[in-house]
C-alpha cells in the first residue's frame, strides 16, 4: 500500500531505483505498478498546484521528495534552494 502511494506521488513515470530493485520487495514492484495505474491519487506536482503552490515551491518539494535516493537533494542543497534563500 505504501509503495503504491510513494510511486504515484513521487515518481509515476520514473523507473524504480536500484535500491528498490535489489530489495526484498522487488517481486512486488510489478504489482505496485499495476495498482498505481488504477489509483486516482494525484501526482505531487498536481497536488501542490491544486493548493495554489508557486512554481518555486513545487520545484523545492519535488527535489526534496524524490523516490530515488540518488536524485533526491541533500539537506545542504535544499538549504541553498531559491525557495529557502529568497
Amino acid at each position: 500500500m505504501y509503495l503504491t502511494k510513494m510511486k504515484r506521488l513521487f515518481g509515476l513515470n520514473n523507473p524504480w531505483p536500484d535500491a528498490f530493485l535489489k530489495s526484498d520487495c522487488a517481486d512486488d514492484l510489478g504489482l505496485v505498478d499495476s495498482l498505481v495505474a488504477q489509483t486516482k491519487t494525484p501526482s505531487l506536482e498536481c497536488f501542490l498546484a491544486s493548493r495554489n503552490g508557486s512554481e518555486v515551491e513545487i520545484d523545492f518539494a519535488t527535489r526534496m521528495l524524490q523516490i530515488d535516493p540518488t536524485k533526491r537533494w541533500t539537506a545542504e542543497q535544499l538549504l541553498s534552494h531559491r525557495w529557502v534563500t529568497s
